[in-house]
């Protein structure tokens, strides 16, 4: 009987361990170069800047980066958004906030597709 009750305590020790942990993994950094070819074509542009095509706007997207152990990055949280942006099909961001909260850095950016010309 003390074996299981050993076993139990050591897997529920575990469980809460992990659970306690987890917060802590939080939104993590990634570079440019954790992306994919798609992703790293995605256009990013600053407020202000317009792209070089019509375009049409396909919606808006906000990402974080950093941990509870390390400081959150705007080549960072950029990347996100770019990963973002490629999955709906986007062509490129514009960024339209950046703050950094602690150790978050935190963005918002309208994600945009350049419109395919008629054929004459």
């Amino acid at each position: 009987m003390q074996l299981a009750t050993r076993a139990t305590s050591a897997t529920t020790a575990t469980v809460v361990l992990s659970i306690a942990l987890l917060p802590a993994c939080g939104p993590g950094n990634i570079t440019r170069a954790d992306l994919t070819p798609k992703e790293r074509g995605v256009v990013v542009l600053q407020r202000g800047e317009k792209p070089e095509c019509a375009y049409s706007n396909v919606g808006v997207l906000e990402a974080t980066s950093g941990t509870a152990f390390s400081m959150g990055t705007f080549e960072s949280t950029t990347a996100k958004l770019q990963q973002q942006a490629a999955e709906m099909g986007a062509d490129g961001i514009t960024i339209i906030d950046h703050t950094k909260n602690g150790m978050a850095d935190q963005a918002t950016a309208q994600a945009w597709r350049c419109r395919k010309s008629p054929n004459p």
